[in-house]
């Protein structure tokens, strides 16, 4: 029997993402296949649920201090975050976020004592879009963690990570360095691998695995076959399954750009509009239901306004984990898939998808099974185009997907092999 230890499980999770949640449950579930006594501690976004999600202690990744609005200090830092003045937005956060840090700093050294080792679950973690933006978003966050777990003497890994954007010449220095002091790293993809060596400056011999989600133990219909919220009371032809995202849709997006989510928008809705008409069923699936759910309304309503009865040919599906997305995915004749893990999983289930591309780990993961021509870019693509792709992607030959993604399972395999002889071989858990 192996030894017990505690392993600290770093990610974005916690605020609605399925996929992210899938990476956490993925690492749990092999690396206790290996070492069944192994106990795990979250690091996120949302500690309540992550303990509520996956039944393991958690602690917070990251915290951004709110301030009493009464008084005079309260009311000068609203005024400054309001500002037109992009000086005095940023020196709000400062003045809000520093008194913060030294108390996160201190309970995240006290959290990092009472583990043996952390991991950074895949995802795509190097990058200052995301979670705030700037290098005091998730690069600092990173560094933070990584120098803490040097102070304990515990191991570092990041495993099967994404990368990209990043804008700041600071946030490219907090990873390269934070990286350099990891004890093992891999890549998900050859594209997030060599951005990282190209715009983070950091070049190592390290391996390109595979997406932490294609280690998933199959993941039964928590929903049952009857009850994938009445698809099959739809009248009409094909299922077309469409996962929409707020493409720079103000308070989906971290930049709101009206002209640019209009235009998405639009096409969106000129396809949906288009399949009905002619005869299709239309299935919205979410991939976040906080950020998701406005996107999914406003494409219904412009629909409607076109005169398109969206009664009986239009249903939008409660996905809230990767069971219930697997039972939609299962149900779609072919996905039109803006979200990455959309088309993840339409691999992982083997169906046909047509990808919209906002960030190059899509046209990544797609090049990879060899159907990169069945990938739009989001800010160029038009509904003619993506119609034109639904009859090619359903009668595409899909003989090589089965053997690209055991591939993928095969190396994730491999990989969680190196991860256990890294943490079971440091120096704190081999002296325990």
């Amino acid at each position: 029997m192996g030894e017990q230890l505690r392993i600290g499980l770093m990610g974005p999770f916690g605020y609605g993402n399925i996929a992210d949640e899938a990476l956490i449950d993925a690492v749990i579930s092999n690396l206790n296949d290996l070492e069944p006594d192994w106990a795990f501690v979250g690091f996120s976004l949302e500690p309540t649920d992550t303990t509520r999600q996956h039944g393991i202690a958690a602690y917070p990744l990251s915290h951004i201090a709110t301030v009493d609005g009464a008084g005079q200090i309260g009311q000068v830092l609203a005024r400054w975050r309001a500002s037109t003045s992009p000086l005095l937005r940023r020196l709000e956060r400062v003045v809000r976020r520093v008194p913060a840090e030294f108390g996160l700093l201190r309970d995240a050294f006290r959290a990092t004592g009472e583990i043996d080792a952390m991991v950074m679950c895949g995802s795509g973690q190097i990058q200052d879009y995301w979670c705030g933006g700037g290098p005091f978003s998730y690069p600092y966050t990173m560094l933070r963690w990584v120098l803490l777990a040097k102070l304990r003497r515990i191991p570092f890994l990041v495993v099967s990570v994404g990368a990209g954007p990043v804008h700041s010449g600071l946030s490219a220095r907090f990873f390269r360095y934070a990286l350099s002091l990891t004890e093992y790293r891999s890549f998900r993809d050859r594209w997030s691998k060599d951005f990282v060596a190209d715009v983070v400056g950091f070049d190592r011999d390290d391996p390109v695995v595979a997406d932490l989600a294609f280690s998933l133990p199959p993941t039964p219909n928590a929903t049952g076959d009857d009850d994938v919220d009445d698809v099959d009371d739809l009248d009409g032809g094909r299922l077309i399954g469409i996962g929409p995202v707020g493409y720079f849709r103000e308070d989906s997006w971290p930049e709101a750009d009206g002209p640019r989510w209009t235009r998405y928008r639009d096409e969106i809705v000129a396809v949906v509009s288009t399949l009905i008409s002619n005869g299709d069923r239309v299935v919205f699936l979410k991939g976040e239901g906080i950020h998701d759910q406005p996107v999914v309304d406003e494409i219904r309503a412009e629909v409607r306004a076109n005169g398109i009865d969206v009664s009986r040919s239009l249903r939008e599906v409660p996905v809230m984990s990767v069971a219930e997305l697997v039972a939609a995915l299962e149900q779609c004749d072919v996905v039109i898939a803006a979200r990455y893990h959309n088309v993840l999983f339409s691999y992982i289930v083997d169906r046909p998808v047509v990808g919209i591309s906002y960030q190059e780990k899509t046209d990544a993961l797609m090049q990879r099974y060899d159907e990169d021509e069945l990938c739009l870019a989001i800010a160029t693509m038009t509904a003619d185009e993506v119609l034109g792709l639904i009859d090619k992607a359903a009668t595409r030959d899909r003989s090589r997907r089965g053997a690209v993604t055991a591939d993928q399972r095969r190396l994730l395999d491999e990989q969680y092999g190196t991860m256990r002889s890294v943490i079971v071989g440091s120096s704190r858990a081999s002296t325990r």
